[in-house]
């Protein structure tokens, strides 16, 4: 890790590290952007999520990578938004297990999250779907 990262979390409005994460990345209410420096937390803002409004299952990525994201943190993802966010050089992340942002911060802080890849993506091209916690 570089002394600096900025990593986003899908979030629940209002977004901050003590609000809970979006179950679902395309349909969260926004992404807490943490800025990481030296290892610790120096900033945290929230980016609302247009959804599908502008660009499709692509705009969320757009969004993250103007906004210089280095990392993603996610419980699931569906295959075109994880393509997308490889493509532009953002790792992807997996966290399934916590329930707030902070927790997840922490988590990416001790190295126990493992990369996404493409056979973890949903691969369904429905949004109105139920996987459970997988979103």
């Amino acid at each position: 890790m570089s002394d600096r990262t900025i990593i986003a979390i899908p979030s629940v409005a209002p977004g901050g590290l003590t609000d809970a994460r979006s179950a679902h990345f395309g349909q969260a209410d926004g992404f807490t952007v943490v800025t990481i420096e030296n290892g610790a937390i120096a900033e945290s803002r929230f980016l609302p999520n247009d959804g599908h409004a502008h660009g499709g299952c692509l705009s969320p990525v757009q969004l993250l990578t103007s906004a210089g994201t280095d990392a993603i943190i996610v419980s699931g993802i569906g295959g075109r938004p994880l393509a997308g966010f490889i493509e532009a050089g953002v790792s992807v992340y997996q966290d399934g297990v916590s329930a707030t942002v902070g927790e997840s911060v922490s988590a990416f802080l001790a190295g126990t999250l493992p990369e996404f890849g493409p056979v973890s993506a949903c691969g369904c091209g429905g949004h109105d779907h139920d996987h459970g916690d997988m979103h």
